[in-house]
């Protein structure tokens, strides 16, 4: 992935909550108990020289239909 400004290469990077540096992922869930909750895990590139950074859902189809 290119940095839209910088136009160079990002780097895949990992991202923490800090204390708990848990994963972070990205759910949706239709009101109703019976409804199951979509999920996605997310990645984390950083531009090296701007420090723009973007997450981008690594499975976006699972929201494709909600």
């Amino acid at each position: 992935m290119k940095c839209k400004t910088c136009e160079i290469e990002m780097k895949k990077v990992n991202f923490g909550t800090g204390i708990a540096a848990i994963m972070p992922y990205l759910w949706y869930k239709k009101k109703g108990i019976l409804e199951l909750e979509k999920r996605s895990s997310v990645s984390c590139y950083v531009c090296v020289e701007c420090g723009k950074f973007e997450f981008i859902a690594d499975e976006p189809q699972v929201f494709k239909n909600v």
